[in-house]
């Protein structure tokens, strides 16, 4: 992966953690005394749950921001790598990131050795073909860059 795009994919995990960190301060903040009358009860299991939530949406976050550190640019799609592939159908992911845990960031697509596609493209280089079936239906493309 390229420097500034590493750049760019950190600030952005950054600015996750930052939103993520607000909401569970918010979550932790409505752990109100009085929530604990056997009516609230219900409201506070609710919260308790949102807060375990949070708190591994930071921590998948916190991952992703030191695997983020450690990636260097790549000739094959392996972890760390930034790739685009270009399906037969005509459709195209640009600068897709093949990591070990996905995260929702903005404008890039997070692909896993778990799932069909990033099977199909691990190991691959720029110019090979890849293929995967889903269902009854095979998926087929190309990879047309990796960074």
């Amino acid at each position: 992966m390229k420097v500034i795009n590493k750049e760019k994919y950190l600030n952005n995990v950054e600015e996750k953690l930052v939103e993520a960190g607000k909401r569970l301060d918010a979550l932790r903040h409505d752990r109100s005394p009085n929530s604990s009358e056997s009516g609230h009860e219900a409201i506070r299991e609710n919260v308790e749950r949102e807060i375990i939530i949070q708190e591994n949406v930071v921590k998948g976050l916190e991952q992703f921001k030191e695997f983020l550190k450690l990636s260097t640019e790549k000739t094959r799609v392996e972890e760390g790598a930034q790739f685009t592939v270009k399906f037969d159908s005509g459709e195209v992911i640009d600068d897709a990131i093949f990591a070990p845990l996905t995260v929702a960031l903005e404008k890039v697509q997070i692909i896993t050795r778990k799932s069909p596609l990033g099977e199909a493209v691990y190991g691959k280089k720029e110019e090979d073909v890849f293929s995967y079936q889903v269902g009854e239906q095979v998926v087929s493309g190309r990879i047309t860059a990796v960074k």
